[in-house]
């Protein structure tokens, strides 16, 4: 009898545990593909919700679904007004992605809530767009598929430049920066890196890796940004988008670049303000630039003055914010950020 009672107090206990245990979330724009995999990784720890939808219809469901956590890409914006419309049962917010520019941080804070990302998850994909890119502004890739394409055959005037023994400025060196750097010094690149900015906020342990990146990358890091802007052939721009980072490349640090050298960014829309990069380009202050961030994003973009008048020159090429969008980043992405909410969560 005695071994009953135990067993059935176990039984109990497990029953009140298991279930407590399982977390429910709420997945914003999961690619279809992606699905069966989150499926098979998380389906016996957590209840997965799937949705598409603004940021209202997001909010309402929000309302509506007993959630633990919800996790956005870039089309939803997770503002103050969302923030205090949550449920006391969300704990924890998710960003499918590395920058969290489009979720109010403060607000968050504020309100007890954990905000996770997949910082690194997509960190490759990242540093292979930008090197893409690097190599299609050298080898003037724009001109010369438009050039066949219109039926005439010019090679003089699509003449490139190797990137062997060229110098490749980065400006931001976290993981995608890292992972660049070790591509370019395979290429016989010499990599430089910008001095970092340290705030109050910045942790030891991030400039303690942040030193280690540099060591085992045996990359060179200069005394400014503008040192780093005149002695690069190539800059590389890997910085989120905070009030401190916002339109930091701008006129005043363009001044500084060669009149031969390319800017790249594939870090956050705002980060390079657009308009004076543009009309440094039309006076020749830089050879070319390829952007894959812009300050606003989506379809509408494409009625944007300044994005329009950048995509007519020869010298610049655009793409739709794709650099972590591999079949293999994906994966890592949202695989990584459920189950570092996963994690968190049972912590709390």
């Amino acid at each position: 009898m005695r071994i009953l009672l135990l067993l059935f107090l176990a039984a109990d206990a497990f029953a009140l545990v298991g279930p407590a245990s399982r977390r429910s979330l709420l997945l914003c724009d999961v690619p279809a593909e992606i699905k069966p995999l989150l499926e098979q990784q998380f389906g016996d720890l957590s209840s997965l919700l799937y949705i598409s939808a603004d940021d209202e219809a997001l909010a309402d469901r929000l309302e509506e679904e007993d959630v633990d956590a919800f996790v956005v890409r870039s089309a939803n914006t997770v503002s103050a007004d969302m923030v205090r419309r949550l449920p006391q049962c969300v704990k924890a917010i998710g960003r499918a992605g590395v920058g969290c520019d489009n979720i109010d941080l403060v607000a968050c804070k504020d309100a007890d809530l954990l905000v996770v990302t997949a910082a690194g998850a997509n960190a490759v994909a990242v540093a292979e767009h930008a090197l893409g890119l690097m190599l299609a502004l050298a080898r003037k890739m724009k001109p010369s598929i438009s050039s066949v394409a219109s039926g005439r055959w010019e090679r003089p005037s699509l003449t490139g430049i190797g990137l062997r023994g060229r110098s490749l400025g980065l400006v931001g060196f976290g993981a995608i920066g890292a992972e660049l750097a070790q591509i370019a010094s395979a290429l016989g690149m010499k990599v430089l890196v910008a001095p970092t900015t340290v705030t109050r906020s910045t942790s030891a342990d991030t400039l303690a890796l942040r030193e280690q990146r540099i060591k085992e990358c045996e990359v060179e890091q200069v005394a400014s940004l503008e040192e780093l802007l005149r002695s690069s052939d190539i800059v590389s721009v890997h910085l989120p988008l905070t009030d401190a980072t916002r339109s930091c490349v701008g006129k005043s640090q363009l001044q500084f670049m060669r009149p031969n050298s390319f800017l790249i960014s594939t870090a956050r829309g705002g980060v390079v303000n657009e308009s004076e990069l543009l009309e440094c380009l039309k006076y020749g202050g830089i050879a070319g630039a390829a952007l894959d961030v812009f300050e606003s994003e989506g379809p509408g973009l494409i009625k944007d003055k300044t994005l329009m008048e950048l995509v007519q020159l020869d010298s610049v090429l655009i793409t739709p914010h794709i650099g972590g969008h591999t079949e293999e980043a994906q994966s890592d992405v949202w695989t990584t950020v459920v189950a570092r909410l996963l994690e968190e969560l049972n912590d709390m």
